[in-house]
């Protein structure tokens, strides 16, 4: 199997990408790099970050491969998951984690999934479990319900002082 990472040269998408090359690592999985280029990325800021990535990839001796792509993105993904035979379809349900402090791949101590009740299913719930896994973390799942400003507005508020 095989985990992909899009990197854009930001540092969420490396941070991300890093996150799934350990994610990738625990498993025994090849990790592709994925960019579709865009005219709003610098290419060599994406490639710099792709090289740092692979130096990462190195250390553990996983095998690793760029793959840069030309075309109007989602269409370009979907092309490129059915060439690769990946059971995955666009929209998908989760594609990306909200990395709180993006500076602490490596020392990842804790890891909390909020998530609706009813989103929660054996597939997310394996996937939180292996990424928890691979960096020996604590983790914590949290049911949430998204309430609009009207329901908000008529909830009681505690006293604070």
């Amino acid at each position: 199997m095989n985990v992909t990472a899009t990197i854009n040269g930001h540092i969420t998408a490396k941070t991300s990408a890093l996150y799934s090359l350990h994610f990738a690592r625990v498993h025994g999985f090849s990790l592709t790099l994925l960019h579709i280029l865009n005219p709003d990325d610098r290419i060599e800021t994406v490639e710099e970050s792709m090289t740092n990535i692979e130096k990462v990839a190195n250390k553990y001796n996983m095998a690793t491969e760029r793959v840069i792509l030309q075309g109007q993105p989602t269409e370009t993904l979907e092309r490129y998951l059915v060439e690769k035979r990946s059971t995955m379809k666009l929209p998908v349900d989760m594609a990306l984690a909200r990395v709180v402090r993006p500076h602490s791949t490596i020392a990842t101590t804790s890891i909390v999934l909020p998530i609706k009740q009813e989103r929660l299913s054996v597939e997310k719930f394996t996937f939180f479990s292996s990424m928890a896994k691979a960096y020996k973390a604590s983790g914590e799942i949290y049911s949430v319900t998204v309430a609009g400003k009207k329901k908000r507005a008529t909830q009681p508020c505690k006293n604070s002082f």
